[in-house]
């Protein structure tokens, strides 16, 4: 078929050879396909009803141990120690959580000296640590 339809384009190209006495191409026929229902529909099958719709039953989270609200808070990451500093200044109007973040993220990617908040964050690390053998003990 691809030959007949370029065969019929050169010739009504070039004008010498009519291009009428080619035959002309056809279309090949349209498949349509039909979902099963409407298949059923179309042999004069009796559409069923539809139940009620039962109520969905929502399935408790399986998760860990319930969080102790008396067990100390984790140490802070040096990100967040710089983040806490840097928050306002990179917060522009109109910029979501996520986008303050990821623009925070960048920034802190190219920081080469981050020694100042990786002391902190040390120092959060001790304490934590200190603050979770203590609470270990009494529990």
């Amino acid at each position: 078929m691809v030959a007949a339809l370029d065969a019929y384009a050169v010739a009504a190209r070039c004008g010498s050879a009519s291009p009428h006495h080619l035959p002309r191409p056809q279309a090949p026929p349209l498949l349509i396909r039909l979902p099963r229902f409407h298949k059923k529909m179309a042999k004069g099958a009796v559409a069923k009803t539809k139940k009620a719709a039962s109520p969905v039953k929502k399935v408790a989270k399986k998760g860990g141990k319930a969080k102790d609200p008396n067990a100390p808070k984790r140490a802070m990451s040096a990100f967040f120690f710089w983040m806490q500093e840097n928050r306002e200044r990179i917060k522009k109007p109109g910029m979501g959580v996520a986008d303050v973040a990821k623009a925070a993220g960048v920034e802190w990617g190219k920081l080469s000296d981050k020694s100042k908040w990786e002391k902190k964050a040390s120092e959060d690390k001790k304490r934590y640590e200190v603050e979770i053998a203590s609470y270990k003990k009494k529990a």
